[in-house]
């Protein structure tokens, strides 16, 4: 008697890992390549049951956040780094911080290619999302100053790196300009700038790789910069002697004034 249960009870649990084996769950918010013994590959987009016959699987999120902020959001598959190291035209380094997205392509054909290329989602991630941001803000960088980028052109900095990102790097050329680097020191520098084709507005650019996957950038976020600490103090001495000068013609109009009045 003892015999018949444990060979029911061996033969219950074989038929559960059997069934388990044969069938899957893809999630809202995901989706899942099934590569089947016979070598077919398919992609299960909507939410629901579907067969695997003993296949492999890889589930991929619809959409994929590449977290570079201060602090760890802790988001089911981010890839988290701690910011994006950048140069800019006069030598001068920061660091810059912030969150973007990517939504996966939706039609079968160009998520087997994303797969076939990558293999899995975090290979998607390094490989793929992580260069294309980290080179978008690198070539961003080298189009302006660090005092730039720290004051007035903050703007044109997020503008420049979303666009270079969502469809592809700024084609440039160098061009001598004066350029004062973190010391003060003001000397003549070959450096890139945006090429714009004939209207003089539309930037020439590069297709972006992710074109060719058919990944979108659905957010660009640039949540704090971060200098180093020459630049800074580059940057509080100009507005300090900016300040004396606003000061002292403010005090000379003043005395002109006063002696018009005292004649």
């Amino acid at each position: 008697m003892k015999v018949k249960h444990i060979f029911g009870g061996v033969l219950f649990f074989t038929l559960v890992i059997t069934a388990f084996s044969l069938v899957g769950i893809n999630d809202n918010g995901w989706r899942t390549v099934i590569q089947y013994p016979n070598g077919t590959t398919t992609v299960k987009f909507d939410a629901g049951w579907y067969p695997t016959w003993f296949g492999r699987r890889e589930v991929y999120p619809d959409v994929i956040t590449y977290d570079y902020s201060p602090t760890d959001t802790n988001e089911v598959s981010t890839f988290s780094t701690a910011g994006v190291s950048v140069r800019y035209q006069d030598g001068g380094t920061g660091t810059i911080y912030g969150l973007d997205r990517f939504m996966l392509p939706d039609d079968e054909l160009t998520m087997l290619k994303l797969h076939k290329d990558f293999r899995t989602p975090i290979g998607v991630a390094n490989k793929l999302l992580a260069v294309n941001v980290q080179e978008a803000h690198q070539m961003t960088a080298g189009l302006m100053t660090s005092e730039g980028a720290y004051a007035e052109q903050r703007g044109t900095y997020i503008k420049w790196s979303g666009e270079q990102l969502k469809t592809g790097k700024y084609v440039t050329k160098l061009e001598t300009k004066t350029i004062t680097d973190a010391t003060g020191k003001t000397t003549k520098k070959k450096v890139p700038v945006i090429v714009y084709a004939e209207d003089g507005v539309t930037p020439l650019q590069t297709p972006s790789d992710m074109m060719q996957y058919g990944i979108v950038v659905s957010g660009h976020n640039i949540t704090t910069w971060d200098f180093e600490a020459k630049t800074l103090t580059q940057i509080s001495k100009k507005r300090e002697a900016t300040m004396g000068v606003i000061t002292a013609i403010a005090n000379a109009q003043l005395a002109k004034q006063n002696a018009i009045t005292a004649e």
